[in-house]
C-alpha cells in the first residue's frame, strides 16, 4: 500500500526532530579512508624526496576519493541508472545534490594529481601540503555521515499546509538502498504480530527514490540537516 503523492518537508509547519537512530556505514575491509591520510603524513613527514611527495599526494586523492564513494554509496548512488555514477566528479556533485560540502578547490586540486599522474610531472612540497589540507578538512567535515548515518527519525509538527497531506511522522533511511521511506500511520497496528516494525512501517510509506527528480535530494538535505542538529 503506496500513497502516490508528491510531499516535501515546506508542507509541515513548525518541524521538531526527535534525535534519530544512528548506522555505521560499512567499510571496505574494515579499512578507513583515514588510514590512507595517515599514510599520507606519514609519506610527508619523510624526507621530502621526490618519492615522498609523489606518494603523499596518492594517498591523499585515495583517502579524498574512498571517502566520496563511501558517503555517495550510502546515500544511495548505486540505485541510478547512469554509467557517470562511477565517475568521481558526478560522485562528488551527487554527494552536493545531497547537502554534502564540497568545496570547489578540491577539483582544482583534483588537477595536481592528474599532473603528476599523468604528465609525470613531480608536486612541489606546497602543492602537496595544500592538496593534504584540503583533504583533512573534507575529512573533518564528512567522517560523521558515515560513523553516525541517520537511518531512522521522527519528528513532530504543528501543522500541515494542507489538511489533506498524510500524517507523516518518521522518516526511514536505510544505508545504499537509495529509496526514503516517509511513514504515515494508517492504523493497521494488528499487523504488528505477524510482521516487524520495519517491515510494517515501509509497508505503510510513501516511498521517495533516487533517480527520480529533485525531491529525493530535497529529503535526504532536509534529513541530513535535521541530524545536525543532535
Amino acid at each position: 500500500m503506496t500513497k502516490k503523492i508528491a510531499v516535501l518537508p515546506d508542507y509541515y509547519r513548525g518541524i521538531e526532530p526527535i534525535p534519530p537512530s544512528w548506522e555505521k556505514v560499512p567499510l571496505k575491509k574494515n579499512l578507513s579512508p583515514r588510514v590512507y591520510f595517515d599514510f599520507a603524513q606519514a609519506d610527508l613527514h619523510d624526507k621530502s624526496t621526490s618519492r615522498s611527495r609523489v606518494n603523499a599526494l596518492s594517498n591523499a586523492k585515495r583517502a579524498l576519493h574512498y571517502q566520496v564513494d563511501l558517503i555517495s554509496r550510502a546515500l544511495g548512488i548505486e540505485q541510478l541508472e547512469t554509467k557517470k555514477r562511477l565517475d568521481f566528479p558526478h560522485k562528488l556533485d551527487f554527494c552536493k545534490e545531497c547537502g554534502i560540502s564540497s568545496p570547489i578547490i578540491i577539483r582544482r586540486l583534483n588537477k595536481i594529481r592528474n599532473v603528476v599522474e599523468h604528465d609525470y610531472i613531480i608536486p612541489t612540497i606546497t602543492q602537496v601540503q595544500d592538496y593534504m589540507d584540503v583533504v583533512e578538512l573534507f575529512l573533518a567535515a564528512t567522517d560523521r555521515v558515515i560513523y553516525q548515518f541517520p537511518t531512522y527519525m521522527e519528528f513532530t509538527y504543528a501543522k500541515k499546509v494542507n489538511e489533506k497531506l498524510p500524517e507523516i511522522r518518521n522518516i526511514l533511511f536505510p544505508i545504499g538502498k537509495g529509496i526514503i521511506y516517509l511513514h504515515y500511520h494508517p492504523g493497521h497496528v494488528e499487523e504488528l504480530n505477524d510482521m516487524d516494525v520495519y517491515e510494517w512501517e515501509r509497508k505503510y510509506s510513501i516511498k521517495v527514490q533516487a533517480g527520480i527528480g529533485e525531491i529525493y535530494f530535497i529529503w535526504v538535505r532536509f534529513l541530513l540537516e535535521c541530524a545536525r542538529k543532535f
